[in-house]
């Protein structure tokens, strides 16, 4: 589709398999747009004034890389998977062309989540003032055949400190291991729960008991509602149905 725009148009994300971000030149976005809403592809302009990840950054991105001439980096020491490279990252890779990459060149969001997952990673956590990949992160599980679960740190509206409780307790119920004295400020006092059996008693709904069947007001009627009972709610109509389905079944 941006083919024939050359530098004007660049592939400035691809954030999910059925999630594309094109960035460029706005002439040449509303011109690729409406090509694409033609062919029944569900598209909108992102309320944006720049034009990340595009052509337009070259200049930018090797501004950058001088401005960072003569830092020293240092091997990470976690594991890094790059949205630069769409996998993980050695540690010879972070140098000064590294960080004006991020400026210049398209967001692997997907291959990065997805080599994640790859890795066994069974937890995802947005870190952001408000979750906007959350959506395509359940996506690219789905892709990679992944059950791993999505959470996020803050939510728009909502309180810090319940979202990101929530966030931890996403991960603890799929299995992960809390360091609870970073939790809780502190060592908190252990309450055992009760060693006996815990009383159990069902509350279904079992089949009606022969004695309903036979209650006071109850009578066979010659229709499928069964007989009328009487009622302060409106009329009520109630039916033996071990006995009468079978013939009124066949008849209806």
């Amino acid at each position: 589709a941006i083919l024939p725009y050359g530098d004007d148009l660049s592939v400035g994300a691809v954030n999910a398999p059925r999630s594309v971000v094109l960035s460029g030149r706005r002439q040449a976005l509303d011109s690729v747009l409406a090509d694409l809403a033609e062919r029944g592809v569900s598209c909108r302009a992102l309320p944006v004034n720049y034009a990340f990840h595009s052509a337009q950054m070259k200049s930018h991105a090797e501004q950058l890389a001088a401005a960072l001439e003569g830092v020293v980096f240092n091997a990470p020491q976690m594991p890094i998977f790059s949205t630069v490279t769409g996998r993980r990252l050695s540690a010879d890779e972070f140098d000064i062309n590294y960080f004006g990459r991020n400026i210049r060149d398209t967001v692997r969001f997907s291959e990065a989540a997805t080599a994640l997952l790859r890795d066994g990673v069974s937890l995802l956590v947005e870190v952001g003032p408000h979750p906007v990949l959350g959506a395509p992160l359940a996506e690219i599980a789905v892709a990679a055949g992944s059950d791993a679960l999505t959470a996020s740190s803050l939510r728009r509206g909502r309180p810090e400190r319940e979202t990101i409780l929530q966030a931890l307790a996403t991960w603890y119920a799929s299995g992960g291991q809390p360091r609870w004295e970073a939790v809780q400020g502190g060592p908190a006092e252990v309450v055992d729960l009760p060693a006996y059996p815990w009383q159990r008693q069902r509350y279904w709904i079992d089949a009606s008991p022969p004695a309903m069947r036979s209650a006071p007001g109850m009578r066979e009627a010659g229709h499928i509602l069964g007989a009328a009972i009487s009622s302060p709610g409106g009329a009520i109509f109630e039916a033996s149905w071990p006995s009468v389905a079978p013939a009124w079944l066949r008849d209806h």
